[in-house]
């Protein structure tokens, strides 16, 4: 009898677990790649206001539009730091045993 148990809680354990590691390497990659995304896109963006005119990036600059490049990139880091938490309490919470 307690070698049934025993197979039954190994079981379960291994489940558990690779349902685990497997969430993580998914949400680790995908959080990896998305930011490699966004990097792109912002150094694309810094470098294309970088290379305007001469007199259109200070103005830009006086206007605060190096600024709003920064906040808005920070927002959408934060957005998907969100989700990807928002995505892993739902799978955690479909964990349940019936």
């Amino acid at each position: 009898m307690p070698a049934f148990v025993v197979t039954i809680l190994l079981s379960i354990v291994g489940h558990l677990a690779a349902r685990v590691l497997w969430s993580l390497g998914v949400g680790i990659a995908t959080y990896t790649g998305l930011g490699w995304i966004v990097d792109q896109i912002e150094t694309l963006i810094r470098t294309s206001y970088n290379g305007a005119l001469a007199g259109i990036p200070q103005i830009m600059s006086l206007m605060g539009f190096d600024h709003a490049i920064s906040i808005i990139f920070a927002a959408v880091s934060v957005r998907m730091t969100l989700m990807g938490l928002s995505a892993m309490s739902d799978t955690i919470k479909s964990w349940t045993f019936t």
